[in-house]
Order: structure tokens, then C-alpha cells, then sequence
């Protein structure tokens, strides 16, 4: 896929994570085990976490590291919830902060 053009590609695994793969790294992001109860809207929630954090100016892995864990999260009940676990909302350490 790098190939045709773009400079990074992240390829979406449902369940199992995403895949990250840029010019200089190739990494897979499993997902956290949960107890899945519908999906609906989880790719959504997902799509919409990489691109907070990378608004943020956090890298594109921890973005989507992120967003893993937003989409795995919203599978937890039932329908398209614009729910976020608030544990989530905060940035851990690792994600950084954009300086003004």
C-alpha cells in the first residue's frame, strides 16, 4: 500500500488492534480484551480518537494507540454511544501534551 503513494497506512484489525505502517515503523497495537456487547459505532469512535490526538499533536502511534483503546471501549454496550470511559479522556504520560 506504501507504494501507491501514502506516507502511513493504519490498517484497522477489529478485536485484534490496528497495524501502523509508515516509513520508518511498522508496529501492531493489539486491543484490550473487553467484553464486547455491540460494535456499532466502535470504528467511528476510533477514526474520531486518532484524530483528537493527532489535532493534539501526539505521534501517529500513540494516536492510534488511543484510538484503540476509544473504539475497544465503546463495544462495552449496547448501540452507537458517544460514550469515552474518563479514565481515557486523561493523557497518560506517554501521550504528551501539545505546548502553547
Amino acid at each position: 500500500m506504501q507504494e501507491m503513494g501514502p506516507r502511513a497506512v493504519v490498517v484497522t484489525l477489529g478485536k485484534y488492534g490496528a497495524v501502523v505502517l509508515a516509513s520508518r515503523v511498522d508496529e501492531y497495537i493489539p486491543a484490550p480484551r473487553v467484553r464486547a456487547i455491540d460494535t456499532t459505532g466502535a470504528g467511528d469512535a476510533f477514526v474520531g480518537a486518532v484524530a483528537a490526538r493527532l489535532a493534539r499533536g501526539c505521534s501517529l502511534l500513540e494516536a492510534v494507540a488511543f484510538g484503540v483503546a476509544v473504539g475497544s471501549a465503546t463495544t462495552e454496550k449496547v448501540g452507537a454511544n458517544a460514550v469515552v470511559p474518563a479514565g481515557l479522556l486523561d493523557d497518560p504520560p506517554s501521550m504528551g501534551r501539545v505546548k502553547s
